[in-house]
């Protein structure tokens, strides 16, 4: 079953990225879908990851979660330079395989990088994800990443939903692979050959069932020495249930 309604307002952006650190980040703003996505992946089955949705807008694509009937989690880079009423564009997609067709942000770092959607329309025929409910530590733990893409740079387009599983690894290796790491709020996560890439921006890394980040940023896609970069969900999930509950 495929689901999909159109946005109507994007919800208190905790804060956009430094626009100079755009080019590091991992949403796709061509005219066609990307060129690549998860990297190193396999196909995910029917059913696995209904809560996963993609945002759409012409040939622009994101991706984000269902966290509610009424509210996708993203992130705060996929609708950086958009007004309001082009957010009220978008297309969310939800419980799909394929695609076809196409607080205050640090000023130097991609820090809080977070944001809501509410839709038109509530969606209650599809589970949604599971938010942390403390922040209990995950260095060391084997994560799911998943996205629509190829499986190798330079591919062609398979238009279906893949995962991957990567490790999440300590602040102290992320910090050394960039400068602008900030551990409160974010974590790094990667595995050899495996990483989300362009037009996965937004979209969730799950431990056991809960999503602990959102696809922020990284250099390159699984390069050796650089691991993606996620907002830490657990740092938000007060504003985020705040949010909600303004926002019903």
């Amino acid at each position: 079953m495929r689901s999909y309604v159109s946005t109507i307002a994007l919800l208190c952006l905790v804060g956009f990225v430094r626009p100079n650190s755009l080019a590091k980040l991992k949403r796709d703003t061509g005219d066609e879908l990307p060129t690549i996505s998860i990297v190193g992946g396999t196909e995910a089955a029917a059913g696995e990851f209904p809560f996963l949705t993609v945002l759409r807008l012409s040939g622009y694509l994101c991706g984000g979660t269902l966290i509610g009937p009424r509210h996708v989690l993203t992130a705060a880079h996929c609708l950086y330079g958009f007004s309001a009423t082009a957010v009220a564009g978008f297309t969310v997609y939800a419980n799909t395989l394929s695609v076809n067709g196409g607080g205050t942000g640090s000023v130097t770092s991609g820090d809080n990088d977070v944001a809501l959607l509410v839709l038109k329309t509530n969606i209650t025929t599809i589970p949604f994800i599971s938010l942390p409910t403390d922040p209990a530590a995950t260095t060391n733990a084997t994560a799911v990443i998943a996205g629509w893409g190829t499986t190798s740079s330079g591919g062609s387009i398979s238009q279906v939903l893949l995962k991957a599983t990567v490790t999440v690894l300590a602040n102290s290796v992320c910090s050394s692979q960039y400068g602008n790491f900030v551990g409160a709020d974010q974590l790094c996560a990667a595995d050899p050959g495996k990483d989300t890439c362009q037009g996965d921006s937004g979209g969730p890394i799950i431990v056991d069932g809960v999503q602990i980040g959102i696809t922020s940023y990284g250099n390159g896609c699984a390069l050796p020495d650089y691991a993606g970069v996620y907002t830490r969900v657990s740092t938000y999930v007060d504003w985020i249930a705040t949010t909600r509950a303004n926002n019903p």
